[in-house]
């Protein structure tokens, strides 16, 4: 049978509206919350009508978005390109009446003249005018110590002064709360292990204070010097083509005094001027070690351990911190937030965002999933609680306040004590998708993992099995690899095999490398 002109085109039509009605839900995705999902969502995390729930209403992301989702966002941290291995932020040094210097930071007191340095293309070097826009010198310690700056007709030499420190600072006392991040800490540490795994969001159990802190290099010492071995591993790391950065915390010798901070600074510019090298993390967890009792003692901390960095650290080279907010988990649960900003005064947000939005440092890493089993007292499970985190940090804007800043996410979760991994191949990818797909949804641009091998509490605790051999979690990252978007903490002090066949499994899924500097 033929059909006419006038019967084709009813026939085209017919199809056109079918094919339409059949198109599924999750395919219109100009629409930010499709089927009412995260409007759901977002009432459970906060009140409806709130500032909060319409932030997170318009920020949302299904948690059905396959992971192109995550590397349409952003280059994910992994190794940089051309442009962003040039990156030379501009430099601000608030000049005291003493003579010395600090970092200009909000809050970090009278200035009684400010310098701001600039990256100048066409001499190679910063160039630095004071505030009324006269051409200066940078602060008289730059001078001595950096030749990335213009200082008048001085040439200065390339090597890098690397003065020895002598005794070490003093040692904090620990802290009685039973959650803690158990990083390499040159000093006593809270009393805590990592999270647990055998749960898709495991909380983190307590223990009794251990009798000592992690160290950098708990193994028998290795037969090659401490600078030996972070030397291989920055030569390692760059032929693999990971983006590095120097782990280290420099509270210890803040507290030792100027001296001893310097010390540290030049220590790590000679590290820092090898081929790869990013930027220098300056602190774990700021503000919840150290024995600091006040904002402002914090506040100086960074403004001093950047200047004195900046002093020496080869141009472009960038500094970072990790800090701690509890009261993100509470979402908007009252009593939650009250409980955590009085438990820990110096974590709050508000504190927080003074220490890290003030131009003294680059790259913020935000750690997750540290207070997990402190939620429960109000009923915020580990899954809402994790959501509230992120969500809540996303709907601070800090990119946009501080255009330029580097924001991560540091996770302790995925790694697991003892020879292998419990976890099955579901449970392992629902944890992978909880510690970083999660955060990268939510606008971080690279996830941290703790730790390539470690021995903490009488356990070593590492993310493959022993031996260099895969588990479920570590198959569920080599699935993100193309992400680029996961970095890896790794002592060069304590291997699984080699130095060279570590950060070769390493970049297996990695694009970058945190190397602790002891």
């Amino acid at each position: 049978m033929r059909l006419h002109k006038r019967e084709w085109i009813i026939a085209i039509v017919a199809i056109i509206l079918t094919g339409l009605v059949s198109i599924p839900t999750g395919m219109a995705v100009a629409d930010r919350i499709p089927g009412g999902g995260a409007t759901d969502r977002c009432a459970d995390l906060y009140e409806k009508d709130s500032a909060e729930y319409n932030n997170c209403t318009f920020y949302m992301v299904e948690p059905e978005e396959n992971l192109e989702f995550v590397s349409s966002h952003g280059d994910g941290g992994g190794q940089p390109t051309a442009t962003q291995a040039e990156v030379r932020p501009p430099t601000t040094f608030c000049v005291n009446a003493d003579g010395t210097s600090t970092s200009d930071t909000a809050g970090a007191g009278e200035c009684s003249r400010k310098i701001t340095c600039v990256w100048d293309d066409a001499v190679g070097k910063y160039t630095c005018q004071d505030a009324r826009g006269r051409k200066v010198n940078p602060p008289r310690s730059v001078c001595e110590q950096n030749p990335d700056f213009v200082c008048g007709d001085n040439t200065l030499s390339r090597t890098m002064p690397t003065p020895a420190p002598t005794a070490r600072g003093p040692v904090e006392q620990a802290d009685p709360e039973p959650v803690v991040d158990p990083s390499p800490d040159p000093s006593t540490d809270p009393s805590a292990v990592p999270t647990v795994e055998g749960s898709i969001l495991p909380s983190p159990a307590p223990t009794a204070v251990p009798s000592a802190s992690p160290t950098a290099s708990p193994s028998p010492s290795p037969t090659v010097a401490p600078g030996d071995v972070v030397g291989q591993a920055l030569k390692e790391a760059n032929t693999l083509g990971l983006r590095i950065w120097l782990e280290t915390d420099l509270v210890a010798s803040w507290q030792a005094g100027r001296a001893q901070l310097n010390a540290a600074a030049a220590r790590l510019a000679k590290h820092a001027a090898k081929p790869g090298v990013f930027g220098v993390k300056i602190a774990y967890d700021l503000g919840m070690r150290g024995g600091f009792t006040k904002p402002t003692q914090v506040r100086k901390f960074v403004a001093d351990a950047s200047a004195a960095l900046r002093a020496v650290l080869p141009a472009g080279r960038q500094i970072a911190v990790d800090v701690v907010i509890p009261e993100l988990g509470c979402g908007t649960n009252k009593a939650c937030l009250e409980a955590m900003r009085a438990k820990y005064p110096l974590l709050t947000l508000a504190n927080v965002e003074q220490y890290v939005l003030t131009g003294a440092v680059d790259a913020v890493n935000v750690s997750g999933g540290l207070f997990t089993s402190l939620y429960q007292q109000w009923k915020i499970t580990p899954d809402r609680a994790t959501r509230a985190h992120w969500m809540g940090l996303r709907t601070r804007n800090w990119a946009t306040r501080v255009p330029g800043l580097y924001i991560g996410a540091r996770e302790i979760g995925l790694a697991h004590a003892g020879a292998s991994s419990k976890l099955t191949a579901d449970s392992a990818e629902a944890s992978v998708k909880a510690r970083v797909d999660l955060p990268l949804r939510n606008g971080v641009q690279h996830v941290v993992l703790w730790t390539w091998r470690q021995t903490w509490d009488n356990n070593t605790w590492r993310l493959m099995n022993e031996g260099i051999e895969r588990n479920a979690v570590w198959n569920s990252l080599r699935a993100r690899k193309a992400l680029r978007s996961v970095g890896i903490s790794f002592n060069p002090a304590e291997v699984e095999r080699s130095v060279a066949d570590d950060l070769k499994a390493i970049a297996d899924v990695a694009g970058q490398v945190y190397v602790y500097v002891p």
